[in-house]
Parts: structure tokens; C-alpha cells; sequence
């Protein structure tokens, strides 16, 4: 599970954004999941409204969300489906 990879991680100086477009889902219960697992999250969104909405490309928009609110200089991408 994502959350388990980023609790063992040895370098801590990371910041979660975590960007969420699953629409039966909560951010109380995403922020809960990441705070009982000892992490917390810098940010918690959906994805920016799509520019061309007749093309499937959900995860793709979700990452440049991502990046718009990043601050740091090294960005990983990791999904967990």
C-alpha cells in the first residue's frame, strides 16, 4: 500500500499532496488514513477542472495538479489504484 511505503521511508523531508478525485471518498477519511499511519499531508485536493474534458486523461490531470502545488525541487509521482 502506498501509505505503508511513504511511513518507511528513512528520509522524512517530504511533503504529501495528495490529490483525490475519488468522489465517494472523503479528505476527513484521507487525512485520517495518513495521520493514524504517523504521516501528514501538505495538501489534500481534486484534480483542476480538465482543459479538454472529452479526453480520458484523469490521472495525467491529477499530476499536473500536483505539480502546480509542489514546492519542492525533486517531484515523485505515485499512485495507488
Amino acid at each position: 500500500m502506498l501509505i505503508d511505503t511513504l511511513r518507511n521511508q528513512v528520509y522524512r523531508d517530504f511533503e504529501v499532496i495528495c490529490v483525490d478525485d475519488w468522489p465517494e471518498r472523503s479528505f476527513d477519511e484521507v487525512e485520517e488514513t495518513f495521520r493514524s499511519a504517523g504521516l501528514w499531508t501538505a495538501r489534500l485536493t481534486r484534480s483542476k477542472p480538465k482543459c479538454f474534458p472529452q479526453l480520458p486523461y484523469s490521472t495525467t490531470n491529477a499530476w499536473n495538479t500536483g505539480f502546480m502545488l509542489a514546492r519542492g525541487e525533486t517531484i515523485l509521482l505515485l499512485t495507488d489504484l
